[in-house]
């Protein structure tokens, strides 16, 4: 078993179980983008390290709004970058910014067109324009996201995603006429629909139209700013990483998951000591720490303890042999982190409230082997207890059994060994006398 394979696997799956007990957690103050670089700052001086990974998560993305207008009670929100929500599975939206508070907060999508009734309408052959009048005001803008769909009294399309040229009063819009279309058409109404970068959500018939302030959509999105990180600065409460995602350029809360304090050791000593060298460099701040130290691996006994070797004539001879790897986990526990004081027993009765976290982790885990089979690997706990507790420190183990059952699948067989032994004499034989290969 590798020592790095166990460590990672800890690190990836105990915070799930443990949050907060062996890595920290920092609330997020402000996240920045600046081409590909996002910059994180925390509320308090973090202890990222250069070149380690950190797990963001519950970041929400702003969307700034270029419009949002209210027609009736559905309020329409033209967006900077496309919005992402995908109608049914989101079903919500949530606002900030807007002056007139009844557009903020958490609202109902609104996912059926718009429809609006033609009141009348004419076409300028000379400068290829048509001039649309609706029923009631609209509220149209001049942009280039801001399409329109006319249709005519029988609901065929006459013209589809045509954005606005001009805008005459609240009732009345120009567009380019793209289909040639006549005066004698029938244009009867306009449809309005949703698109990546217009939404609609209900709203309160009452609220000010065109909202003013600095109207944005907040949404958690996978990915972008949220993930698993590789930092490539830090400085004092802000550290950075790169992405190349296009998610806009700035972020609000969430929080950053430091890399666990999880590393791997080839003794108990040489675990203690890498404790103690990582509390220092983390300005004198012990926390607790898991160790992770893989022993030396041992050969089992077969069912009668006779052999290490058990041979079976099951047609031909059978190798059964039974490979044991032992393995600790050790904590390193401050008896005074978090600036309280904590006896012994409470520090054990923690330690045993962690076994069950610890085993979930590594449960069912089959680390790689250098022999071939490793379908049979078991990772079984064998016992565990304090191991010492001098000045203020405690350290607590758990050990386990890693056991790989092998046959004589896993060894080579006759074609694999003549195979090996042609390829010996075919370099040996291309070897002239200085070692040299002719």
């Amino acid at each position: 078993m590798k020592t790095i394979e166990l460590v990672n696997q800890l690190k990836a799956v105990l915070p799930k179980y443990l949050d907060g007990v062996f890595n920290d957690t920092y609330n997020i103050v402000s996240t920045t983008k600046a081409g590909n670089i996002v910059t994180i700052e925390t509320d308090q001086v973090s202890h990222v390290q250069n070149g380690s990974g950190v797990l963001i998560s519950d970041v929400k993305y702003a969307n700034t709004i270029i419009s949002l207008r209210r027609y009736s009670n559905i309020a329409i929100a033209l967006t900077t970058d496309p919005h992402n929500f995908i109608y049914p599975k989101d079903k919500e939206i949530e606002i900030d910014g807007a002056t007139d508070a009844k557009y903020n907060g958490i609202k109902k999508i609104y996912s059926d067109n718009i429809v609006f009734e033609v009141a009348s309408f004419s076409v300028n052959q000379a400068t290829n324009q048509i001039t649309i009048t609706t029923s009631q005001a609209n509220p149209f803008i001049v942009n280039q996201d801001y399409k329109i769909h006319l249709y005519d009294s029988n609901y065929n399309s006459l013209e589809v995603e045509k954005s606005i040229s001009s805008i005459t009063n609240a009732n009345t819009f120009l567009i380019t006429n793209g289909r040639g279309i006549t005066n004698s058409k029938d244009i009867k109404y306009i449809y309005l629909k949703p698109t990546q970068k217009l939404i609609f959500f209900e709203v309160d018939q009452t609220a000010i139209t065109p909202a003013t302030g600095t109207p944005r959509i907040k949404k958690l999105i996978n990915g972008g700013f949220n993930g698993y990180k590789l930092v490539t600065s830090t400085h004092s409460h802000e550290f950075t990483f790169i992405n190349n995602d296009s998610i806009g350029t700035i972020g609000y809360g969430g929080k950053v998951k430091v890399a666990p304090r999880i590393y791997g050791a080839s003794s108990l000593a040489d675990a203690k000591q890498l404790y103690e060298n990582f509390a220092t460099s983390e300005d004198s701040t012990y926390k607790p720490a898991l160790a992770v130290v893989v022993n030396e691996r041992l050969i089992g006994k077969d069912p009668n303890n006779n052999t290490d070797v058990s041979n079976q004539l099951l047609n031909n001879q059978r190798l059964n042999l039974l490979s044991i790897t032992p393995l600790s986990l050790y904590i390193f526990y401050p008896l005074n982190y978090e600036n309280d004081q904590y006896t012994n027993a409470y520090v054990k009765d923690k330690c045993l409230d962690y076994f069950a976290p610890i085993l979930k982790s590594i449960g069912g885990f089959s680390p790689s082997s250098q022999l071939k089979q490793t379908s049979h690997t078991r990772i079984t706990p064998t016992s565990d207890g304090v191991v010492f507790e001098e000045n203020g420190l405690m350290c607590y183990a758990y050990n386990f059994e890693t056991t790989i059952y092998l046959t004589n699948d896993d060894m080579l067989n006759e074609v694999d060994v003549i195979a090996l032994r042609e390829f010996d004499f075919l370099v040996n034989s291309l070897l002239n006398v200085n070692g040299k290969l002719n």
